[in-house]
Parts: structure tokens; sequence; C-alpha cells
């Protein structure tokens, strides 16, 4: 049975379909050390500009930290999980950005990689694949992605069928 009434503030909306834009928040790494991870919540709170950097992560978030922070003098490390950053952008123009990236601005990318573990170091956080410890970084951005902030709103409660998809 679909319902297609809801009450907010003691007033009764009637409509065929809603939608809850309830913003997003970054998506959690279930990795261990993921508490090590910067997000881009907390990314522009560090008191001192880091020497280098790993991004996990390569969608838009990713590669905007990743110009940025090489703008500023970062060494910057993108692990890409696929063969290509921006996916389903037209992959040409991609690897021409990928390509003046790399020649311009020195960032490295590491592509077809799961980011498995981060450690502490003595100086600074291990960032660990399959293939082993991709190297030692400053600090560890977490670049994953963003999903829907519904927590709060406990639809299955309600009954609301939902979508973590944009």
């Amino acid at each position: 049975m679909l319902i297609n009434t809801i009450e907010v503030n003691n007033k009764k909306i009637t409509a065929d379909n809603f939608v809850i834009a309830t913003g997003k928040k970054p998506h959690p790494l279930n990795i261990p050390g993921h508490e090590y991870l910067l997000t881009s919540t907390n990314l522009f709170e560090l008191e001192d500009t880091p020497k280098n950097v790993a991004i996990i992560g390569s969608g838009y978030v990713g590669m905007e930290f990743a110009t940025l922070l090489s703008a500023a003098g970062v060494k910057v490390t993108v692990i890409v999980r696929s063969g290509q950053p921006l996916e389903g952008f037209y992959s040409q123009h991609v690897h021409q950005l990928v390509d003046e990236m790399k020649n311009s601005l020195g960032i490295n990318f590491i592509f077809n990689t799961n980011v498995t573990a981060v450690t502490e170091a003595q100086t600074g956080y291990e960032v660990q694949s399959a293939n082993g410890n991709l190297g030692t970084f400053d600090k560890v951005i977490n670049a994953s992605g963003r999903v829907p902030e519904i927590n709060a709103l406990k639809l299955d409660n309600a009954g609301v069928e939902y979508s973590n998809r944009n």
C-alpha cells in the first residue's frame, strides 16, 4: 500500500512522491585505521600544512583536494580504486587531465588499488593495500565519496523505502 500523505508540523502534505534532501556526509571507509583518516569535513581545520598526503578516492573531491594541496606545495599521491579517476567522464579528457596533473603538478597516481588498512607509524601513517605498503604519509584523506545523511531520520521505523544512491 502506498502512502501519499505525510504530516510535518501538524500540516498534512499530499504528493505522488516525496524527496527528502538531507545532505550528505563523507563515506566511511570500513578498514583498520579509519580513525586516522581526514575528510572534507576536517581537512581545512589543520593548523600546519603537511609535506605529503595520500588521497583515497579520485572523484570530484579527491581530484580537487589533489590540485589544491599540490598548489600549496604538498607532495600528493592519489589512490584510485579503478583504472581511471572521475569514473563516468569521457576517458580521453580524464587521461589528459591526469597527464597534466602528473607533469605540471607532480601528483602521483596509484591505479587499480584498494586500501586495506592505515597504520600509525613514527613518521606519519602507512597506507596498506592487498599488494603491500603504498607508502608513509603525513596525512591520509578519505575522499572515497559521500553518502546521504539519513541515520537520524529512522526511515525504517516509518516504513519508508530509501536508497543510498543519488
